[in-house]
């Protein structure tokens, strides 16, 4: 049985996308349809040659003002580089990492909370 959550426990959300542009909408729909609120969403555009870091800007800056950050690189790098250089110096703001990719969504609204939860516990 997870543990109470709170407050200061803080969800780091590692999303990587490429050429997403349709799927990123509802991926990020879903990550603000979330009941823990106690987060910061690292949103990577890894070199997407259509609209996925326009949509994702838009989107981060009207559900997430303020807890998001937005990279964009000029080539494509890999999930594994994007975390070696653009997740290591925001791990210390976070108490766990959540990973997904710029065309999932989380279907169950609490995940983040119970995955807080056992992090606690």
């Amino acid at each position: 049985m997870p543990q109470e959550v709170k407050p200061s426990q803080r969800a780091l959300i590692f999303m990587t996308a490429r050429n997403c542009e349709k799927y990123v909408g509802p991926a990020l729909r879903s990550l603000a349809a979330q009941t823990h609120r106690h987060l910061h969403v690292l949103f990577i555009d890894d070199a997407s040659t259509d609209g996925t870091g326009v949509e994702a800007g838009k989107f981060l800056n009207d559900r997430f003002h303020g807890r998001h950050t937005l990279v964009r690189n000029d080539t494509v790098w890999g999930k594994a580089r994007n975390a070696h250089v653009h997740l290591r110096g925001l791990l210390p703001k976070a108490d766990f990492v959540a990973v997904l990719d710029g065309d999932d969504q989380l279907v169950v609204p609490d995940i983040l909370s119970r995955m807080a939860g056992f992090y606690a516990a």
